[in-house]
């Protein structure tokens, strides 16, 4: 009842007839010419902090307008700035460059400094959930090592993300919180994927190399290419072992190279599609450990057998479209999965080259068309 009088008092005073007097003013001197965006006054303690759009923000002391802290952020102008409760923490936020500071001027230490990325994010991937304790593994980086419990504790809980800014970030999908960023590619990223054993990222990149880094160190340990180095990759796999790893590229040929993540070196190179790569998956079976199936703008998936023959030997499964991504059964009995860009799913058997079955999704599904398509992207084409 007593916060209600108190604002029906105050609208009436402001809906008053009458003018505004100025009691008092301070002088604040700055040595920079930028223009003021956003400004918060804390009572208590009687500071004053302005964020400006140049980068920099300041703290004074009122009503002296004693300037206690000058800092600048970079160039991007500050639009947000708040203060704490009893004035020791300040917070200042840029949204041009997703950043985010919380700073204890009187300590003058970061309590919290997070950013995002510049223009985007490109990829996701999650820690396997189920992943082995790393406190009994070995470091992929250092096999004499001993490995640390933090990815145990971790386990399930890590996203990675890949940005057009070229940048690999590792939050705690709990907190939200980003603890670390891999700066070392200078393209944008196109796929992210964690080793089933959930000690190492690896991430592929426009600029023509696949890396992988370690979770216990935070390192980039190994950097793949391709032999000649003029190719990007566009798709990642790692098999159940986490042994090698296998990437798409894009360009003037649509290989998929092959390499040992111990040692860097390419171990295959697999020529059989005629178009864009689009997706990436190992078997998780114990009984297939390289197998390996390719998905492609051609409208084929192939089925590779790294350790069976040289080159894998591939197998094609013909599609009715462009495959957009193809995924196995998670229960290791040999089926896998295609989407196409008709709308379909389509389910095979890969030993036996069989298609099992497939879902017609064009009514639930936005399909698409080729270049070469005389049909309409419909949700009721060939569909009575």
């Amino acid at each position: 009842k007593d916060s209600k009088t108190a604002r029906r008092h105050m609208n009436q005073l402001y809906n008053m007839a009458g003018y505004w007097k100025l009691a008092s003013r301070s002088q604040c001197q700055v040595t920079h010419r930028q223009m003021v965006l956003r400004c918060a006054y804390c009572a208590k303690s009687r500071l004053l902090a302005a964020s400006f759009g140049g980068g920099i923000f300041m703290l004074w002391e009122t009503p002296e307008m004693q300037a206690l802290q000058t800092l600048s952020l970079g160039s991007h102008s500050l639009d947000a700035v708040t203060l704490g409760a009893n004035g020791d923490w300040l917070a200042v936020g840029s949204s041009e460059v997703g950043q985010l500071l919380v700073w204890e001027w009187r300590s003058e230490t970061y309590v919290l400094k997070q950013q995002g990325h510049h223009w985007g994010v490109q990829c996701v991937a999650f820690s396997p959930a189920a992943g082995s304790s790393l406190k009994h593994q070995k470091s992929v980086a250092s096999m004499g090592a001993k490995a640390e419990d933090r990815g145990s504790m971790m386990g399930g809980r890590l996203m990675a993300t890949g940005g057009y800014d070229g940048k690999v970030k590792l939050f705690n999908s709990q907190t939200g919180l980003c603890f670390v960023t891999f700066a070392e590619h200078t393209a944008p990223i196109s796929a992210l994927c964690f080793t089933p054993q959930g000690n190492a990222v690896l991430s592929a990149s426009k600029d023509g190399s696949v890396r992988a880094f370690d979770l216990l160190r935070y390192r980039n340990f190994r950097t793949f290419v391709s032999p000649d180095g003029l190719c990007q990759f566009s798709s990642i796999a790692v098999d159940s072992g986490g042994e090698i790893v296998a990437a798409s590229s894009s360009g003037g040929s649509y290989n998929v190279y092959v390499w040992s993540i111990q040692t860097g070196n390419v171990l295959e190179v697999l020529t059989a599609h005629e178009s864009y790569v689009q997706s990436l998956q190992f078997s998780p079976a114990a009984s297939h450990p390289g197998q390996l199936i390719s998905g492609g703008w051609d409208g084929k998936v192939c089925v590779w057998d790294l350790y069976a023959t040289k080159g894998g030997a591939a197998e094609p499964l013909t599609c009715p479209s462009s495959v957009l991504c193809v995924a196995f059964d998670p229960r290791a009995n040999d089926v896998c999965a295609a989407s196409c860009l008709s709308g379909q799913v389509l389910f095979w058997n890969t030993s036996s080259g069989q298609q099992l079955g497939s879902i017609e999704g064009l009514r639930d599904i936005q399909s698409a068309r080729q270049w070469h398509d005389v049909f309409s992207a419909s949700h009721s084409k060939g569909i009575p």
